[in-house]
Formats: structure tokens, sequence, C-alpha cells
């Protein structure tokens, strides 16, 4: 689920600063973390059907094959795998949003101190290997406000 929200989320942000060529900002951050949950919550929604089937039936030696033959044989499959996808998918949405405009102000504090951490050193006449820009988070970089 996680690794569907952030391939989501971090498509929508190379597509963001594709097309206006620039940052996001906290409001943007929100709206595609939004649809990054929700994308993630749909698309993971009949692995959720039966592992909840799973753990229904947990008395009786539950099996996948087993949760996925009894949902097609209660329903029609396509309406089925999908129970609740709706809510889900919203739910997700919006703690998914909360959480990637949490991760951006972090992120960009985190980018901020390095940054002054570095100045500070120019500025001492020191230098320090220790003191670049982590791989993850290169200056200059496709995440957030600065």
């Amino acid at each position: 689920d996680m690794a569907v929200k952030f391939a989501v989320y971090e498509s929508l942000k190379t597509f963001h600063g594709k097309c206006f060529d620039r940052r996001t900002n906290t409001e943007e951050d929100l709206l595609i973390g939004g649809i990054a949950g929700a994308v993630s919550a749909a698309a993971t929604t009949p692995w959720d059907v039966v592992k909840t089937r799973m753990m229904c039936s947990a008395s009786t030696k539950p099996s996948v094959r087993g949760a996925i033959r009894g949902v097609m044989k209660e329903t029609n499959p396509v309406k089925g795998f999908f129970t609740g996808v709706g809510p889900r998918s919203i739910s997700s949405g919006i703690h998914t949003a909360i959480f990637f405009c949490f991760f951006e102000a972090i992120c960009n504090k985190m980018a901020r101190d390095k940054q002054q951490q570095q100045q500070q050193l120019a500025l001492a006449g020191g230098s320090s290997t220790n003191a670049r820009a982590p791989r993850w988070r290169k200056a200059g970089g496709s995440r957030g406000n600065e």
C-alpha cells in the first residue's frame, strides 16, 4: 500500500513540476497526497477484501485461494473484490494527504537546516564531507517548498 502511495505521489509531483516548472506548495501537496492515497486504496482493495475474508475465517484454516473462491462464488467478482472501495479511498485519501504534507514540511526543514550548516561552515572557512546534502535529498531536488 505504501509503495503504491509513494509511486503515485512522486509521479504526480514530477508531472506537476513538468507542467508548472516550479515546486509544489502546501495545498498542492495536500491534493497530490490525497489523490495518491485514494488511488492506492482503490488499487489494493481486492487484496484487502481477501485479507479480511481470511481473518474472518481464521478458525477454519483460511487460505488466499479459498478467500478468492469465496468472493467469486458469493457475488459478482468485480463488485465483490471492490466492496468498500469508496469509504476506503476517502479515508486513505484524507490521512495520506496529511501524511505527505507533514512529510514535505519535515524534508524542507531538514534541507534548510543542512543548507544553513553548509553556509556556516563556508563562512568559517572550514569544509566537511559530512556537510553535503544527503543522497535522497539533493539540493535543488523536486520536493516541496523552500
